[in-house]
């Protein structure tokens, strides 16, 4: 997370934001993005015909590992362009020769001559996440030139199935069909517009049997179509089956290529590499009328590059049928800013309803300089962490990514009412965010715990010594003061009894 100056906009642009909330996409709809609403969703305002510019992104170091920046742009006729494939460390790194424009922030690209109507950042030096004052801008004709984008009319490999990235949680990831290709195709195997895209399937890279599941991921609406909202780009080329994610490709369509926008459920989360976990990747598929596999993807799962997020780390259960729940969560945050520290640290986020926030406790600070001036206050079922005055994190070093960085640990209750094995029982916490200086930056990273059990997902559960043990615990506090005043009366009882009782003989 860098720290940006932050503008605010009055409400008049509000009718310009879209209810998706990956921070990735850069231009909707032809118009650029100008920022974040104050719930942390994009608005689009500025109208992008011709060249335009990208304010906000850069490099602010060498010697960056991974350090590969890719855009994903979408023409109003169609055609796309696609850098993920290209050479190099991508956009926004400069090489040798230009390595004076390394603190750059602001690039000019040349779309072509078609209109450009969407674009995505995939850029892994910003760890995937953006930062929270980025522009689109048209800037019409620029002098001296600027980076042509063009077009990716053929990937050279034969598949008629491509992406503009690897599946990361959060993230939507559009996939490209090659509706010329297939169209072609069908004289060979079908006489019937009937080719359906589906995407319902993981496998193991250890060749382990696919693993079917309809709610890996979701059609997520991001293209603009007359009045609606669609996860299919352009009109026509696909139509989404009712109740499913699976969709009907139509390559009759004028368009050579159709664009289908995904977002991974949480149910991915259970194939993130993290530590020894086993690997994955997600299968996308093209059939035919007789569900023969016609062209398929295979896209691997990686962990988010955001080093922003929150993670389960554990589930304990006290025993019995109505023991309560405890989830252990951690949660990160960091500074990538070197021009200054960050200062005024707070997080805030919100519990789901279900969750008890009358039992609730702080296991640990960091940065943790005078960690007791730290202090947690409720409204409800928000919470605010804020950390003492003389709290900080660094400037950004590589090197020394514990001093930029701090985290919270804390664990909250939940009743065993809620089925913690069931996967499609959510444990995301509600828009969490991270202030540096009074400025909001989302966290938009959440890491479950989940495994495969008899071919179905689920969570690890620990049953034991399991209990709230914080003064936040109510109903723990309120069971503890009837039991000492059950026994105080039942003391007091007995001494009576014990001085009104006829002596014996």
């Amino acid at each position: 997370m860098k720290k940006q100056l932050l503008f605010v906009l009055g409400l008049f642009v509000l009718h310009h934001s879209y209810g998706q909330n990956d921070k990735q996409w850069l231009i909707n709809n032809s118009r650029g993005k100008e920022g974040l609403t104050a719930s942390g969703v994009n608005y689009f305002l500025n109208p992008i015909t011709g060249d335009f510019t990208l304010s906000g992104i850069k490099h602010p170091a060498t010697g960056i590992a991974n350090a590969r920046n890719d855009i994903f742009a979408i023409y109003s006729d169609g055609k796309h362009f696609n850098s993920r494939f290209q050479s190099g460390r991508g956009f926004f790194y400069p090489d040798a020769a230009n390595i004076s424009s390394l603190g750059s922030s602001v690039h000019s690209f040349h779309p072509g001559n078609s209109g450009l109507a969407y674009m995505y950042l995939t850029n892994r030096y910003e760890e995937d996440d953006p930062p929270k004052l980025v522009y689109a801008r048209s800037t019409g004709s620029l002098n001296p030139p600027i980076y042509p984008l063009g077009t990716t009319d053929d990937y050279g490999d034969g598949r008629l199935i491509h992406a503009d990235h690897n599946v990361v949680r959060n993230k939507d990831i559009t996939l490209v069909i090659d509706l010329k290709s297939l169209k072609e195709l069908d004289t060979i195997v079908s006489d019937k517009n009937s080719f359906r895209l589906i995407c319902d399937s993981l496998k193991s890279l250890n060749s382990s049997p696919h693993l079917p599941n309809a709610n890996y991921f979701n059609l997520q609406p991001i293209f603009t179509i007359g009045t609606e909202l669609k996860a299919e780009f352009p009109s026509g080329t696909s139509a989404n089956a009712p109740g499913s994610n699976i969709v009907n490709l139509n390559y009759n369509s004028v368009s050579p290529f159709a664009y289908v926008n995904l977002r991974p459920s949480n149910l991915i989360d259970g194939c993130v590499p993290n530590e020894n976990i086993e690997k994955y990747e997600a299968v996308f598929r093209i059939v035919d009328e007789n569900n023969l596999i016609v062209a398929s993807l295979n896209e691997r799962i990686l962990n988010s590059y955001d080093p922003n997020f929150i993670k389960v780390e554990h589930i304990c259960k006290a025993p019995g049928p109505n023991g309560i729940q405890m989830v252990y969560y951690y949660l990160q945050f960091r500074n990538t800013s070197v021009d200054q520290p960050a200062t005024g640290l707070k997080v805030t986020l919100s519990f789901p309803q279900e969750f008890l926030t009358n039992c609730f406790q702080v296991l640990g600070w960091s940065p943790s300089t005078n960690s007791s001036a730290n202090h947690v206050d409720f409204n409800g079922s928000a919470i605010q962490f804020t950390y003492s005055s003389s709290a900080s994190l660094s400037i950004y070093q590589p090197q020394d990514t514990l001093s930029c960085s701090g985290h919270i640990r804390f664990k909250i209750g939940v009743p065993s009412t809620y089925d913690l094995t069931d996967p499609q029982k959510s444990l995301r916490l509600i828009n969490p965010l991270v202030y540096f200086d009074g400025i909001a930056y989302p966290i938009d990273d959440f890491k479950d715990m989940m495994f495969v059990k008899d071919s179905a997902w689920t969570r690890v559960i620990k049953e034991g010594n399991c209990s709230c043990g914080s003064t936040f615990c109510l109903p723990c506090l309120a069971g503890i003061l009837a039991a000492l005043a059950i026994a105080v009366i039942l003391f007091v009882r007995l001494r009576r009894r014990r001085r009104t009782a006829p002596p014996q003989p």
